[in-house]
């Protein structure tokens, strides 16, 4: 990926890639609700809205991964 958000979706890894986190971390995000997934067929996908919403602070991702964690925020 070249750092270039223009794609429809991303699959977990290349989500990962783009946020610069590690894939753990985005199915943390995913389960805990923070950032929304598609499952087609066997594969997981994440639409680049999902991203931008994360990005934007939409949903409070930062509770919810550290409810994820175990953690306060």
């Amino acid at each position: 990926m070249e750092g270039n958000l223009s794609r429809l979706a991303y699959n977990v890894r290349e989500a990962a890639e783009a946020l610069r986190v590690s894939e753990t971390t985005v199915w943390r995000l995913i389960r805990s609700g923070a950032l929304r997934a598609a499952r087609l067929g066997r594969r997981v996908i994440i639409p680049h809205a999902a991203l931008e919403a994360l990005l934007e602070g939409e949903g409070n991702a930062v509770a919810m991964l550290g409810r994820a964690y175990g953690t306060k925020p």
